[in-house]
């Protein structure tokens, strides 16, 4: 987990939004606040965010629309997006979670229980960022590492093989070969 994640938390009730951060900022992580969910937007334009925790009912942009803008921005997707609200109808509950929120949790919810989802998803989220890192640099090394019939070159060593046997090329000949095959 990073040292001190970010959580962006939208609530339109500002006693709310300072319990929450209140009880947020104890644990170490950085609080960003906003009152709604075009707030929110503005926010994540300027600012790095760990994990977004919003309410649904909001004026301006409720949480619902919230969720389906961050999630509609390539580089917001893989934010953890937890909906923390007073909305209990199973129907909310249920077109949350179809909307494919990461978490529905409703108020009034202690300050372990909420911590320990926060801590989790964060976590998680860290996970696939390192693996997705992992599968990135295979990749990478995969295509710089290919094959064409007998020819066989390797981006990274700048080594070319023929058949098996290296060939010895100089590094303008090794770029000219790499940009015509790679």
């Amino acid at each position: 987990m990073n040292s001190n994640p970010a959580i962006l938390v939208v609530d339109d009730e500002p006693d709310l939004l300072d319990n929450i951060g209140m009880a947020l900022e104890y644990e170490e992580f950085n609080i960003l606040a906003a009152r709604n969910g075009v707030e929110a937007l503005v926010t994540l334009e300027s600012q790095p965010v760990d994990l977004i925790l919003a309410d649904v009912a909001m004026p301006d942009m409720n949480g619902y629309q919230l969720y389906e803008r961050v999630r509609q921005n390539p580089n917001w997707g893989a934010i953890p997006f937890i909906f923390l609200t007073a909305r209990k109808m199973d129907s909310d509950i249920r077109y949350g979670k179809e909307l494919g929120v990461d978490d529905y949790l409703t108020n009034p919810i202690s300050a372990a229980d909420l911590l320990a989802v926060v801590r989790g998803k964060i976590r998680r989220s860290q996970q696939l960022i390192e693996a997705a890192a992992v599968l990135t640099a295979q990749t990478v090394r995969e295509q710089r590492h290919t094959t064409f019939g007998p020819l066989e070159i390797d981006a990274d060593y700048h080594q070319v093989w023929l058949n098996g046997q290296e060939i010895k090329l100089s590094a303008r000949e090794f770029t000219l070969v790499v940009s015509q095959t790679c």
